[in-house]
């Protein structure tokens, strides 16, 4: 199973626009990610709906940040591109005559939940200018 790539690839969308300061096209930005420019715009699409970026139709439209780069912290990025909790339990049916299929659900679900919070106490903490210092 492959790996979740869109947060990352948030990140590095927000990071770019926040070491250029100005807008930017999804074709320049697809450039930077290797990427085509209608996955960008999908990305940007939903960090716009979350209030990260704006953007601006036309000729010499394209995405900036809507807000200081302190302004936005970590978790708001990955809550804007990946739904769902990071991790969750196989679909499989529980098999009702084996022990640890019963109870399966119980044991680890909590173990789940405190990775979740971890992590998303860790990316509240941090913020776009965080990485942009990085850079």
């Amino acid at each position: 199973m492959a790996a979740n790539q869109n947060f990352a690839m948030a990140l590095h969308l927000l990071t770019l626009l926040g070491f250029n300061d100005m807008r930017l096209s999804s074709s320049v930005l697809a450039r930077s990610l290797k990427t085509n420019p209608s996955l960008v715009r999908k990305l940007m699409s939903q960090l716009t709906l979350a209030g990260l970026v704006t953007s601006t139709a036309g000729k010499d439209g394209g995405f900036e940040l809507a807000r200081k780069p302190n302004k936005i912290n970590l978790l708001d990025v990955m809550q804007a591109v990946d739904s769902g909790p990071i991790y969750a339990l196989h679909d499989h049916s529980h098999h009702p005559a084996c022990p640890v299929s019963r109870q399966l659900d119980s044991i680890v679900l909590p173990v789940f939940e405190t990775a979740q919070t971890s992590l998303e106490k860790s990316l509240k903490k941090q913020t776009l200018k965080d990485l942009l210092a990085s850079v």
